[in-house]
């Protein structure tokens, strides 16, 4: 039961009592922050952009030269530890606040290479990518196709082709990453969303 207020200035708030509902009891208000002209023009400032280093520099573009074919965008680009990032151009000043990922997480600075995130993967079209391997999603008795199950299990598959990062596409749309090496294609799908066994 909600209690009735009294009070003009508390019109948009309500006490819920446990004795009257199921669960605990709780308080609610709707509030609304008043920005003075100070912390609006705050609110205004871009967001602060780290200066990549050149050698990081350099080891996303190896990796893009290598494995997309289409131009890259260097603008905007962020440098948070290891992690690179693409922040949109309208993105807000970040500072003070604890943010997952501030942008487009585009990969990982690992040991003098840049390693690509799924984030990736599935934010660019199938056609960017330079090396690409397509897999069915369905066999022909309409069950999910044993290539796809393995992938998305994490197995290595055999698949010949240039070593280097492939774009792993199902019907087109791309899914993952994998990395060919001697004609090995190891599953790069993150390890948080990988199948634990076939369905």
């Amino acid at each position: 039961m909600e209690e009735k207020v009294s009070k003009p200035e508390l019109r948009y708030t309500a006490r819920l009592w446990p004795n009257h509902l199921n669960g605990e009891g709780h308080y609610i208000a709707k509030l609304k922050r008043e920005y003075s002209e100070e912390t609006k023009e705050m609110r205004r400032l871009p967001f602060r952009l780290t200066k990549l280093p050149d050698h990081i520099k350099h080891y996303y573009q190896e990796f893009w030269r290598k494995h997309m074919v289409v131009e890259m965008d260097q603008g905007h680009l962020h440098l948070q530890g290891s992690y690179l990032y693409q922040i949109p151009p309208e993105a807000p000043d970040l500072s003070g606040l604890k943010v997952i990922h501030p942008g487009w997480w585009l990969g990982t600075i690992k040991e003098k290479r840049f390693e690509p995130t799924h984030a990736l993967a599935l934010g660019i079209r199938a056609d960017d990518a330079r090396s690409r391997h397509d897999i069915k999603a369905h066999a022909d008795d309409l069950s999910l196709s044993e290539q796809l199950i393995a992938y998305m299990m994490g197995t290595n598959q055999p698949n010949s082709g240039e070593d280097g990062w492939v774009l792993v596409t199902v019907d087109g749309f791309p899914l993952g990453w994998g990395k060919r090496t001697k004609d090995v294609l190891k599953s790069h799908y993150p390890g948080g969303l990988r199948w634990m066994a076939a369905p």
